[in-house]
């Protein structure tokens, strides 16, 4: 659905009514949902999640909604995500998690909001290359997510 890449909530809503498929993915994987929760539309979120979307769905790379969410920097639909049982630990198919990502770009509420949820199991595991959470952020120069990692 090219309407949630454009954050068009209304057209979104017209389409599932008329029988839009919720969970169909793009070319390279994305869903609806992960596009939503990439773009920071919690709003869009919760109604395709109400209407069928799977959130731990992954696209071809292996990213899922949470990993979509933790990219953006976008901690309400991280904390939403989590509420609705994601999976906190999944990786990609590079070996990152949420974690990893959000480490990555320097968010540090949703590094805290992760961690308070579960990923603190997954603090020192090493994507495909040997790199942890800490390195990452250490890395991206991020002294406030060091410090916590």
């Amino acid at each position: 659905m090219i309407a949630t890449k454009y954050n068009q909530f209304l057209a979104v809503k017209y389409l599932i009514t008329y029988g839009a498929e919720v969970n169909e993915s793009y070319h390279s994987g994305w869903t609806p949902i992960m596009i939503a929760s990439k773009n920071g539309n919690l709003e869009m979120v919760k109604y395709l999640r109400s209407n069928g979307g799977l959130i731990q769905s992954q696209n071809r790379h292996g990213w899922t909604s949470l990993m979509a969410a933790a990219e953006g920097g976008h901690v309400d639909i991280v904390r939403y995500l989590i509420q609705c049982h994601a999976d906190v630990n999944a990786r990609n198919k590079n070996g990152w998690t949420a974690l990893m990502i959000a480490s990555s770009k320097g968010y540090i509420s949703v590094v805290e909001e992760l961690l308070k949820n579960g990923a603190i199991s997954c603090i020192n595991i090493k994507d495909n290359v040997g790199w942890t959470a800490l390195m990452v952020a250490s890395q991206n120069g991020y002294k406030s997510i060091v410090e916590r990692l």
